[in-house]
């Protein structure tokens, strides 16, 4: 499950939280509406969604949000593309890291990989030369993740890109 409708944390790596970097600094975060999971949304694989995401309130890392994104994995796939591209997008500089946080869990006795990718708008998909932060492997209870990703190309309206996959078909929930 993911963090429902705010994008997680991402901020450029080597900046104090007194200086984070925000690509919606001078504009103000709309309020969240918690019957929709927008911005996040899935990417079809094979002409085809991969999977299904959908709002739960039965289960939070913390109780100030009580809404996650709970994403399941349609039977016999093994992989699938959560997509956010932000409020007002998400601007990156060439070359430039940048942090992910962000809080996950999965069934129990299930385990995904997830891979963090900032997509230039330009770009319509993610294949497999796609550069890609390593992948952080989710198993059990909720957890906070940070990983790095590197922006390899500069622009204002990228495109956050989670690619789960999962050696066996399984659910997994995040806070939007």
């Amino acid at each position: 499950a993911l963090g429902r409708g705010v994008l997680p944390s991402l901020e450029e790596a080597g900046t104090s939280h007194h200086h984070k970097h925000h690509t919606s600094r001078h504009k103000q975060q709309p309020h969240p509406d918690y019957q929709s999971y927008e911005p996040w949304a899935l990417e079809p694989t094979n002409d085809a969604p991969a999977g299904t995401l959908s709002l739960d309130n039965t289960t939070h890392p913390f109780s100030t949000n009580p809404t996650t994104l709970r994403v399941e994995l349609t039977s016999g796939e093994s992989s699938i593309n959560i997509t956010n591209p932000g409020y007002w997008g998400i601007a990156t500089v060439e070359g430039k890291v940048y942090n992910l946080t962000f809080y996950a869990k999965v069934a129990d006795g299930a385990e995904v990989n997830i891979a963090s990718i900032l997509r230039p708008a330009d770009d319509t998909h993610v294949s497999t030369d796609t550069p890609q932060a390593a992948p952080v492997t989710v198993s059990g209870d909720w957890k906070q993740y940070t990983v790095q990703v590197a922006a390899h190309s500069t622009a204002t309206s990228a495109t956050l890109v989670l690619h789960c996959t999962s050696p066996s078909s399984s659910s997994a929930s995040s806070p939007p």
